[in-house]
Parts: C-alpha cells; structure tokens; sequence
C-alpha cells in the first residue's frame, strides 16, 4: 500500500508539473498573441494614416505631396499606385498649361483675319477638352483609391475584433484547464489512504 501511496504522490507531483507547464504555456500564447496583435494592428493604422495624409494633401492642391509608405503589402501597393496617380495628375495639369500658354501665345498672335480666328477657337477648344478629360480621369482614380483605403480599414477592424475574441477564448480555456486540474487534485486527495 505504501508503493500505491507513492505512485499517487509521484502522479500529483507530475500533475502539478504539467498543470504548471500548462499554465505557463498559456499566458506566453495569450501574451504573444497580444502583441503581435498589437504590432499589426499599428503597422496597418500608421500606413492607412500615411496614405490619408497624402491624400488629403492631394486634395488640398499639393501635387508635391509623396506617401512615404515603403512596403510590399497592399497597403504598399496602395501607396505606389497614389503615388502614380498623383506624378500622372501633376503631369496632366503641367500638359494643360503648357496647352493654355500655346494657346494664349497663338491668341496674342492672331491677326484678324477669319481663318487665323477659327484655328486659335479650335486649339482653345482642343485644350478644354484636354482640361476636362484629364480632370475627369484624375478624379476617377482618387476615388477608386478612396474606397480601396476604406475597405483596408475594415478589413483591419475585423481583424482586430477577431483577435480580441481569440483572446476572450484562450483566457477562458485556460480557466477550464486550472478547473479541471483543480478538480482531479481534488479526486486524488479524497482517494488517498488516511
């Protein structure tokens, strides 16, 4: 009977160990999981930050404005594709002024003759239309930006509210197991010989 008491202790010994390991291994998990987390979490927020800033000073007429954003996810991609967006903008409106100088210059130099005025008319319309095409494909693609930044930011909501519910989970599955240790210690206890 005292090998049986022995082995009984020995188990509970062990028990304590593992329950202790477990326990242990738990907290690092949740811990880990925490700040990783944490770190993605700020990672996507700093470069949604960054694409923002540059577009709304984009949309306050700074065409030197230039996304800092350097990384290969999509958020990067975003970034690179505002930062085209906005060097194909900037190089629009500079072909639209260069189009109203020629065309102001060819005004100044029109005789009043009918034919002189019709070509300078043609040339004033031609860059209108260039105006307004370029102005319209410009706000076409600020928009698609637009939406793609507020989808991005769902997305990292999402995956937020997924890791805190991770979290709760981890939290609660380590109560279970201490319950049930608990409990077995418990069993053991009323099973052992006076």
């Amino acid at each position: 009977q005292k090998a049986t008491f022995e082995s009984v202790e020995r188990d509970l010994v062990n028990g304590d160990r593992k329950q202790r390991w477990i326990i242990g291994a738990s907290i690092a998990a949740v811990l880990l999981g925490a700040l990783l987390t944490r770190m993605v979490s700020k990672q996507i927020s700093g470069a949604v930050r960054e694409i923002e800033v540059t577009m709304s000073a984009v949309n306050h007429g700074d065409l030197s404005a230039v996304c800092k954003l350097d990384s290969r996810d999509e958020l990067g991609h975003i970034a690179a594709s505002l930062q085209q967006t906005v060097q194909k903008l900037a190089a629009d409106i500079q072909a639209i002024a260069q189009i109203s100088e020629r065309t102001a210059s060819s005004a100044t130099e029109l005789s009043a003759t009918t034919d002189e005025l019709m070509a300078a008319t043609s040339d004033i319309s031609n860059g209108a239309e260039q105006q307004r095409q370029a102005v319209e494909q410009s706000t076409g693609s600020l928009n698609m930006l637009s939406s793609a930044i507020a989808e991005i930011h769902y997305g990292s909501s999402q995956a937020a509210r997924l890791a805190d519910k991770s979290l709760k989970t981890s939290a609660e599955g380590t109560q279970n197991v201490l319950a049930s240790t608990q409990a077995a210690q418990r069993l053991l206890r009323q099973h052992e010989p006076p």
